[in-house]
């Protein structure tokens, strides 16, 4: 079905939560959805070797607005459009400049709010205010905006921004494929293990999984994601990596739900999580979850029944729930039939298809 144009986006890289999100919806709307993506023009998010003078020259001016593609496409595209359903932080802010005169509809699906005990520095706070600010500012625009989890909606109603919840989800059909042997022989690894999905930065808590490392030497880890790599962790964490810990780096995302399917544990040390997709899809790959008792995770799991919930930042709650969670790998089960019930794209995307046709109709 297709009523006019519905653009969807920003489309940035391939395997991030946010990037399988919108993957999920394109695949699983009845409407034609096209995807926004930076092309070469776009110097910031290409390989161009004068990208880093290119973006500090711009900063040193304090002008966002340089990519000349981004503007064309939010002042002459998207305003005749039918539907523009941005995502996330405007790291790619001019596609998020929404003209006063418009024939289309906006919607803003809020994914996470930075806070400030999730940065290393003050420097980084700083920038993570600002994107704040910009996602406020682009929520306040929109006819819509949609929250992907429920504590982030109170948080929104404080900035004077009223959200609807429509959740995160998976391809459920993805995970019932994903297939731990192929992992296994790709990486010559027999043995049962705990698994860490994320990225060296503070908000993914990194330390924790590797201090749970320490604590249980008898147990295999392997992290995978961006920045997951001995250097990397000794020069931004400075810490040693035990002899039991693997770092795997990226993975294409077949490969990690092929690794999920074989992990035995899944753990998500991070406190602030929103809605964290890698979890549901863990689950949906029938492993048995730890996570933080706090923001997203909190509304996903019933701890000791789909799942387990530690202390956040509490290094000897996690340790406990970890080894209960090693010693119920059933629990698996009953976290797959949840996600099954709740959490599949087909279910929820038919949501998002019913707003997106109450805006085409007016």
């Amino acid at each position: 079905m297709n009523k006019g144009k519905i653009f969807i986006g920003p489309l940035i890289g391939k395997y991030g939560g946010l990037s399988q999100h919108i993957i999920n919806i394109i695949n699983f709307s009845k409407y034609h959805l096209t995807p926004v993506k930076p092309n070469k023009l776009c110097v910031r998010y290409s390989d161009n070797r004068i990208k880093k003078y290119y973006i500090s020259f711009f900063k040193k001016f304090n002008v966002f607005y340089c990519d000349i593609y981004g503007i064309a496409i939010s002042r002459v595209i998207f305003p005749i459009s039918k539907i523009v359903h941005l995502h996330g932080h405007p790291y790619w802010p001019e596609i998020f400049l929404k003209p006063v005169r418009r024939k289309a509809k906006y919607i803003h699906t809020v994914h996470q709010i930075y806070f400030k005990e999730d940065c290393y520095s003050n420097k980084e706070w700083d920038m993570k205010q600002k994107l704040n600010e910009l996602m406020y500012d682009s929520c306040k625009k929109s006819d819509i905006v949609i929250s992907v989890a429920k504590w982030q909606q109170p948080l929104l109603e404080e900035q004077g921004i009223k959200s609807i919840y429509i959740p995160n989800s998976i391809d459920i059909e993805k995970c019932d494929l994903a297939n731990p042997i192929i992992f296994r022989r790709k990486y010559s690894f027999y043995d049962d293990f705990f698994i860490f999905p994320g990225d060296i930065r503070r908000s993914k808590r990194p330390e924790l999984f590797i201090e749970l490392a320490k604590k249980i030497p008898d147990k295999k880890f392997i992290m995978i994601g961006n920045g997951m790599s001995n250097e990397n962790i000794i020069n931004f964490l400075k810490i040693k990596i035990p002899q039991n810990v693997l770092c795997l780096g990226p993975l294409p995302y077949n490969l990690i739900l092929n690794a999920f399917a074989a992990a035995r544990v899944f753990v998500l040390p991070s406190k602030n999580e929103t809605f964290p997709i890698s979890l549901i899809e863990a689950m949906g790959c029938k492993k048995v979850v730890v996570a933080a008792n706090n923001a997203g995770p909190k509304e996903i799991i019933n701890d000791g029944i789909d799942g387990f919930l530690f202390e956040p930042d509490n290094i000897e709650s996690l340790y406990e729930k970890a080894k209960l969670a090693w010693k119920h790998p059933e629990i698996g089960n009953k976290a797959y039939m949840k996600v099954k019930s709740e959490f599949d794209s087909k279910k929820i995307i038919e949501k998002l298809d019913l707003l997106y046709t109450s805006l085409i109709n007016g």
